[in-house]
């Protein structure tokens, strides 16, 4: 929701799409996924995060593809509840931490 994405179409079929990409927004900032890191240093993490209807929660999915540290994140903020796989970390600060 509120992402502008390319739409590609299995086999050429228009009743089957599928998003294929996503395109940057000059207006729009890139997800964060923590309050610690910025860009340029944040530049390996991807993924999306919503926000509860409403309310102040949110759910995240984080992918980090940092060299020799990939993982991946599915966190919620109700009851701080996480699932990662890969390399275990904390959020980063920097590039490489």
């Amino acid at each position: 929701i509120g992402e502008i994405v390319v739409i590609d179409f299995f086999e050429g079929d228009i009743d089957r799409p599928f998003v294929s990409g996503r395109i940057h927004e000059g207006q729009r900032h890139p997800t964060q996924f923590d309050s610690l890191g910025k860009l340029p240093d944040t530049k390996k993490l991807a993924g999306i995060k919503s926000k509860e209807y409403q309310g102040t929660g949110y759910n995240q999915l984080c992918f980090d593809d940092t060299k020799g540290q990939i993982s991946t994140q599915l966190h919620s903020s109700h009851g701080a509840s996480q699932l990662n796989l890969g390399k275990l970390s904390h959020p980063k600060a920097q590039a490489e931490s």
